[in-house]
């Protein structure tokens, strides 16, 4: 009883002071010898047991080109994947207020969201909460493009109309930040605000978040961390980009410190109240933490849900160029671990376990991270040699296994480093390599494969690709390329201009989406001369459909190469042409490519057919469909446009189908 009576009236911030110290002497270190390891720039964390802060701090720097600027508990990060959870409270604040329905489909709030795949219409509000949408990843969210305005993330949600679904809705786990970018979009269309401005008036405001933001612009300049990133010759620079981009802002963008996370932590441990304010009925976490299904036990709405040492934990992480970021709560013990780092390689969660452990008053295990045998062999490839660096290689991984990771994507990302600095015959050797030390992997032979092909060395590119596919029969990159190479098309660096332009002409005129894809480059381009319309790779999906389902057929005349430019007449006729009586149509067109060897920018130079003919012919059906089918028409030709996907191309040919039987 004594004891009992001592502690009840023991000083609480002798309490607090111990739980600090103790976290200073059992954490700190292990922090700091991780960052030495990893060669972090910028490292910050807080700890909240009992609904208080019981550590915060920052460690190194804000930039490394300044030294001097430290990090602080009050450094702003981008929070990157961590902004979800806050997008899901968000609806589930307005189902709250009966504004929004779980179980509705999207577009019902949404009425322009479409993919190019009839089941979007059927993807439910809960769906895309839970990542059961079976809707894909964003492939580029285009930081090195920003948009600021209002209106980006609905420009965002309307482009996707090209897009196709990966699964069944309700069918399966696929993480999603696309789905996301559309929730943020039925955020703001619900309740008649930005979603920037929902998400501070309703959840960062009351909480008292104040240095929080989902705004770039608005984040203290004298706060914001830089993203740091390792370069090709493995040195850890700051990021030529900075991860924002406003159509991307609901997966990605909230900018926030460990203090005012360490708030939204304790809001959500105490199940939605802080200070007297509260953002979601308590009832409400009983759907969020709850399993999205039998099969999906790691998912609720938004959260990962798993268990740390039997205790039930509520989690998110993050990670963007330059930056990663995690919060681990375990509600039932009132304990939450955030950190964040201004360093996309810093790994992150074996500083969580320990920082959990000392909550829970474990020891923490030792955290030795061992370097990537990568950056070694780069070193020495750049020193002595490709042939030293592998005789080297051999002679660590036999005598020093436990000195080095030794992982397959070692190897892997050193070959792709040294294939993007032209570095070829170096690549090759890395991934024989791999293969040596990988024999059982599909990857290794698939990445052989490629550089082979890009030397120019059809047969063992054929060898390793189809030993890819023996080993993963579901490898679609192998099977694309052995298609290009049993046609004897030609993808190396400097192979003949014609031959890589036969390719793309064979893969059009053959409708085969993913090998015309390949031929195209990352940035890749359309553009009209003398215009600024532009679509990029990302988008040109729909465009290609369309021309497949009107059974497109083309030929290029008058082809004419001048460095690493073609340009030619292409003749097209197809099943829409012939609908409306016209036999073809001719266009000019450049195609301008870089050294790989794939399309980098293709210009619609002028059409060589006459336009108003072609007016003059679509015109009848117009009146028709405007008399007989006027809804029709508007969807599938708004404000007298063309929407660009398999389904509207189906759709139009079945609408001048019916034009023909009514009026000949």
């Amino acid at each position: 009883m004594i004891m009992v009576l001592a502690l009840a009236f023991f000083p609480h911030h002798l309490r607090a002071q111990d739980a600090q110290d103790r976290f200073k002497t059992q954490l700190q270190p292990i922090i700091e010898r991780v960052m030495e390891q990893q060669g972090i720039p910028g490292f910050a964390i807080a700890v909240v047991q009992n609904q208080k802060v019981v550590y915060a701090a920052g460690f190194g720097v804000r930039n490394l080109q300044n030294k001097n600027d430290k990090i602080t508990p009050q450094s702003l990060f981008h929070m990157a994947s961590i902004t979800k959870p806050f997008v899901a409270t968000s609806v589930m604040q307005l189902a709250e207020k009966r504004k929004v329905d779980l179980e509705a489909p999207v577009v019902k709030y949404l009425p322009y969201f479409r993919l190019n795949d009839e089941r979007y219409a059927t993807i439910t509000v809960r769906q895309m909460l839970s990542h059961l949408s079976g809707m894909p990843d964003v492939s580029d969210y285009e930081w090195d493009k920003p948009q600021f305005d209002d209106g980006a993330l609905e420009r965002y949600v309307r482009s996707l109309s090209n897009q196709s679904l990966i699964a069944a809705p309700g069918a399966g786990f696929r993480y999603s930040n696309m789905a996301y970018e559309v929730l943020g979009d039925l955020i703001a269309k619900v309740s008649g605000m930005s979603f920037e401005d929902y998400v501070r008036r309703h959840i960062l405001e009351p909480l008292g978040m104040k240095s929080s933001t989902l705004l770039m612009k608005q984040a203290n300049p004298s706060l914001l961390t830089s993203p740091h990133v390792m370069d090709d010759s493995y040195q850890t620079v700051v990021s030529k980009v900075f991860p924002y981009n406003r159509m991307h802002s609901p997966s990605s963008t909230l900018y926030s410190n460990v203090l005012d996370m360490s708030r939204w932590a304790m809001a959500n441990m105490n199940r939605g109240e802080l200070d007297g304010k509260r953002i979601l009925k308590d009832s409400t976490y009983d759907i969020m933490w709850k399993p999205a299904g039998e099969k999906w036990q790691q998912i609720g709405i938004s959260w990962f849900l798993g268990k740390y040492r039997e205790h039930r934990t509520i989690s998110h992480s993050g990670g963007d160029t330059g930056f990663v970021s995690n919060l681990v709560m375990i509600p039932d013990q009132s304990i939450a671990v955030v950190m964040m780092s201004n360093f996309d390689r810093a790994g992150l969660r074996p500083i969580t376990n320990a920082a959990l452990d000392v909550a829970l008053n474990l020891k923490p295990e030792p955290i030795v991270f061992k370097p990537g045998i990568a950056k070694t062999l780069y070193q020495i490839i750049t020193a002595e040699g490709i042939d030293s660096a592998a005789g080297k290689y051999r002679d660590l991984k036999k005598n020093q296994p436990g000195d080095y990771d030794f992982q397959e994507r070692e190897l892997n990302e050193l070959g792709y480093n040294l294939l993007g600095q032209k570095k070829i015959k170096e690549a090759i050797k890395v991934f024989q390599l791999n293969v040596e030390a990988y024999p059982e992997s599909s990857n290794v032979y698939d990445s052989l494969g490629e550089a082979y092909m890009l030397n120019g060395e059809k047969a063992p590119a054929i060898e390793n690709y189809e030993k890819s596919l023996k080993l993963n029969p579901n490898n679609a990159n192998a099977v694309e390329k052995l298609k290009l190479l049993m046609a004897g098309v030609s993808l190396a660096f400097g192979a003949d201009l014609k031959g890589r332009f036969e390719a793309y002409r064979q893969a059009m005129n053959s409708h085969d989406l993913q090998a015309v894809l390949s031929c195209l480059a990352a940035d890749y381009e359309f553009k009209v001369a003398n215009s600024n319309y532009k679509v990029a790779k990302k988008d040109i999906t729909g465009q290609l459909e369309w021309d497949f389902a009107m059974n497109a057929r083309s030929a290029y005349s008058d082809i004419q190469i001048k460095g690493n430019t073609i340009s030619t007449v292409l003749t097209e006729q197809n099943d829409f042409y012939k609908a409306i009586g016209v036999s073809e149509r001719k266009f000019q067109f450049t195609f301008v490519y870089n050294d790989q060897g794939l399309i980098k920018e293709t210009i619609f130079e002028k059409s060589l057919s006459s336009l108003e003919a072609f007016d003059a012919a679509l015109k009848p059906a117009l009146e028709w469909a405007g008399k007989e089918r006027p809804g029709e028409l508007a969807e599938i030709y708004p404000n007298n446009n063309f929407v660009y996907n398999t389904q509207m191309a189906k759709r139009w040919l079945r609408l001048l189908s019916d034009w023909h039987k009514a009026t000949r």
